[in-house]
């Protein structure tokens, strides 16, 4: 089966297209839409830090979807010269169904966007509430504590949440794997990690209002010199907990 090559790079201009074209809609579709939800959430992050008065609360992360885009649009290019190439070479693989085969495959590498929804999406839920935990305390502290390498790590947990999973999606029993993984790891994680999101996620709103009412009614350099203080006083503390949790650790390990 003869497919041009140059119509397949015309359609794929648009993401998605080069796949309707090879009579993959499905997995088309999941390129389109994947595209353009990625092209809301940087314009929902750009306008975001621009609108408070901490203007890195979004920043990293809108500056990392802008990176995952233009890598998505690339590949949604290249994914759609392997199918053409698959099959001239009579190779079969399900790309209809999304929730199945190698769609859902991607689809979860996608999600990945925010760390640990996909592995959540593929039912990994203990190790999926564990990396979206993380990356949202480091979310918050990099919007209080605007340091560089906070922002590396923002970048690393996201590419070791799609490590992590395309390591997961090679396996070929994956179904058992899942349902062994949920059955074991479900209830454990449950009181915990479950506890910690919604801790996270109360101080985030509590700062997001905090920040906006103050904004409205105090003076800018007041919040400024109140901020400054704060950041500091956040840093203080988390290398003095630091410290104290490696001598308490030490004299632990030496007691036993």
């Amino acid at each position: 089966m003869r497919l041009s090559k140059f119509k397949t790079f015309i359609f794929s201009i648009i993401p998605g297209g080069g796949h309707l074209y090879l009579g993959a809609p499905t997995r088309g579709l999941l390129f389109l839409f994947s595209f353009i939800s990625f092209i809301f959430l940087e314009s929902f992050t750009n306008n975001y830090h621009n609108s408070y008065l901490f203007s890195n609360i979004g920043r990293p992360y809108n500056e990392i979807i802008h990176f995952a885009l233009v890598l998505l649009y690339l590949y949604s290019i290249y994914d759609a010269f392997l199918i053409r190439n698959n099959m001239e070479k009579g190779i079969d693989k399900d790309y209809e169904e999304l929730h199945n085969g190698e769609n859902k495959k991607t689809l979860a590498i996608i999600l990945c966007i925010v760390p640990g929804l996909g592995h959540i999406y593929l039912g990994r839920d203990e190790k999926g509430y564990r990396i979206l935990s993380l990356f949202l305390l480091v979310y918050i502290l990099n919007a209080i504590l605007p340091f560089q390498i906070l922002s590396l790590v923002l970048a690393l947990i996201i590419l070791y949440s799609i490590m992590n999973l395309s390591e997961y999606t090679k396996s070929t029993d994956t179904e058992g794997k899942i349902e062994t993984y949920m059955e074991s790891g479900f209830s454990k994680f449950k009181n915990s990690y479950m506890l910690y999101i919604g801790v996270i996620l109360i101080l985030s709103g509590i700062l997001i209002i905090g920040n906006r009412i103050a904004f409205e009614f105090v003076d800018e350099r007041i919040l400024r010199e109140i901020y400054s203080y704060l950041k500091e006083g956040i840093l203080s503390l988390v290398l003095i907990f630091l410290g104290v949790k490696l001598i308490v650790s030490n004299k632990f390990r030496k007691k036993v």
